[in-house]
């Protein structure tokens, strides 16, 4: 029952019905010929009959009158004001049935017009003003003929075909159930397309909607009623305007979305300038890495010298030689005791040393065999602690040792085989042989002193 209810609510009109208004005239007004107009009041000259309520009243003695004029008269003295005979009430007075009956017959063979024929009877009837008072209003002189304008085009009939003709009128009035408002008959077209209270379907969202009310359902509530973008001016449906300004349109204004960017531009400008701050970006980023690149390269490439460098040190911190000594038993023989026989001088990383032969025994070891590596310079010796690691072969003896600078800063000779006897070295080689001495010296260790250190000799 609820859902049928529910159905019964939905449904709105969308057509107007209407009700047929009766229409009041006066014979007077719609008598071909005004002249033949009989069975007025003799007291007021209004109609004394009338066909939907009879006026006409007597008293007992036939004495006939208008019922207003009774009315005025009995309200002022209970008496006929022709015969004097005591009316206690106008409910004493009755109907005069043979008037009324000629009154009729009279009545039925006259020719009248329609009254919706005439304007003014038609506009009394729809409640507007006379055309003659509204004339009067506002101060015009129409032509006279305005007054009779006729709007219904039967013509001139008998009384008696009058009621049968305002059934089917054209002019008839009707009255609207919707807004309650007059027209007549033939207007039903245009007051159907007028009707503010009618239902029409919206031709965008197909809802039913009040006429009077359509206007605005336009301008504010239907969601599928196209309206301008005030960007693009496109005409786009209202529930999508929002979504339209947001993502699709083209001239919508948009904020970079770059930091510290503040520029403003249409969408479609902006991916343009968004393209920008990209390959800007990317340019910069591309610096960046050029630069770290450019960092990298440089600390590798001093990496790169330093261990160059320290190779190349290395290198000439190592020294590898062969010393040799031609005819060694002739200049071993030819050396007295205590003298020495000098190698050349070379380079050891930063300093300087040479060989020392003593063939025959340095002071207080006569007859024995010694070499010895000493430094240049011993007289102006620099402030730094050396730590060598020598190796010298003779022959089938090889020995290796290492000396420690430090521990022996008091002097520049370093006694490397002192205690070899000269006769097992050279006393049994032959005359014109050669002496070779291989020497390799390795620095482990260098390391500068103070300069406040105090070195003693």
């Amino acid at each position: 029952m609820i859902g049928v209810i529910s159905q019964m609510e939905r449904i709105v009109p969308t057509k107007i019905e209407t009700v047929t208004i009766p229409i009041r005239y006066e014979i007077k007004d719609i008598l071909v010929d005004s002249s033949e107009i009989k069975y007025e009041c003799d007291i007021c000259s209004s109609e004394l009959i009338n066909e939907k309520k009879p006026e006409a009243l007597q008293c007992k003695e036939g004495h006939f009158a208008c019922r207003s004029c009774w009315e005025k008269c009995l309200f002022l003295k209970k008496e006929c004001m022709i015969c004097k005979t005591p009316i206690p009430s106008i409910s004493m007075l009755s109907r005069s049935r043979y008037l009324e009956n000629e009154y009729f017959n009279w009545l039925n063979n006259r020719l009248v017009f329609c009254p919706n024929s005439i304007l003014n009877i038609l506009r009394l009837n729809m409640g507007l003003p006379s055309i003659s008072n509204e004339n009067n209003n506002n101060n015009n002189n129409n032509n006279n003929n305005n007054n009779n304008k006729i709007v219904c085009n039967h013509g001139s009939m008998k009384f008696s075909q009058l009621n049968n003709h305002i059934r089917i009128c054209e002019a008839r009035i009707l009255q609207c159930k919707l807004c309650n408002g007059k027209f007549i008959s033939k207007d039903f077209d245009k007051h159907q397309n007028e009707c503010t209270k009618i239902y029409l379907q919206c031709n965008y969202c197909k809802n039913d909607i009040q006429r009077s009310s359509l206007s605005n359902h336009h301008k504010t509530n239907c969601t599928k009623y196209l309206i301008e973008c005030h960007y693009c001016k496109k005409m786009i449906e209202r529930a999508f305007i929002q979504k339209h300004n947001n993502e699709d349109c083209q001239e919508y204004l948009v904020f970079c979305q770059f930091k510290d960017c503040s520029e403003r531009l249409s969408r479609y400008k902006m991916s343009f300038h968004c393209l920008e701050h990209k390959y800007i970006t990317i340019l910069q980023d591309q610096n960046e890495v050029i630069k770290e690149f450019n960092q990298k390269y440089s600390q590798l490439q001093f990496n790169y010298n330093q261990l160059k460098d320290e190779a190349n040190n290395n290198n000439k911190r190592i020294y590898t030689n062969t010393w040799i000594i031609n005819n060694f038993r002739d200049v071993a023989q030819k050396v007295p005791h205590k003298m020495s026989i000098k190698s050349d001088i070379f380079t050891v990383g930063t300093h300087d040393f040479f060989l020392r032969l003593i063939p025959n025994g340095p002071p207080g070891k006569p007859g024995k065999f010694g070499i010895y590596l000493e430094k240049v310079n011993n007289n102006n010796r620099d402030n730094v602690l050396l730590n060598f690691l020598a190796s010298i072969s003779l022959g089938n003896v090889h020995r290796e040792l290492e000396i420690d600078f430090s521990k022996s800063m008091f002097s520049d000779i370093f006694p490397f085989e002192p205690h070899l006897d000269s006769k097992n070295v050279f006393g049994r080689m032959p005359f014109g042989c050669e002496l070779e001495i291989e020497v390799t010296i390795k620095i482990l260790q260098e390391k500068k002193l103070p300069m406040t250190q105090i070195i003693y000799d």
